[in-house]
């Protein structure tokens, strides 16, 4: 990489990265511009949940609600990596768990549920 620009040009929501091609194909020319996915992180063998179902993801104890027992429980988690509708668990949560979305206000904790998974309508 030769050069980064500092700055981002906010009406298109870019930034200028000027790279060196040690072997350029044939139809690349000075000033073309590309499209870039940048992956900061991966990491194997991790708790993801949808980050709907993470709840005060932005707040000091983030939680999940989850099903264990036939009941809803609040379940304090640490969170890791985040993107793409996507939150990785560090801790507080094992593979297995049934997490309960935010987005069903219905449901709090202490409540009686019955789970099913994998489990598809109009089947």
């Amino acid at each position: 990489m030769l050069y980064i620009n500092p700055g981002i040009d906010a009406q298109r929501g870019s930034v200028e990265v000027k790279l060196r091609v040690p072997a350029a194909p044939d139809y690349l020319r000075q000033d073309m511009t590309v499209s870039v996915d940048i992956e900061v992180a991966r990491r194997a063998d991790t708790v993801v949940l949808p980050s709907d179902a993470v709840r005060d993801a932005g707040g000091r104890e983030p939680w999940v609600l989850v099903a264990r027992d036939g009941r809803t429980q609040r379940q304090n988690v640490k969170l890791g990596l985040r993107g793409d509708g996507r939150t990785e668990i560090l801790d507080g949560l094992q593979a297995g768990d049934l997490a309960i979305p935010a987005t069903d206000g219905t449901i709090g904790a202490g409540q009686r549920v019955r789970a099913s998974v994998g489990e598809s309508k109009g089947q």
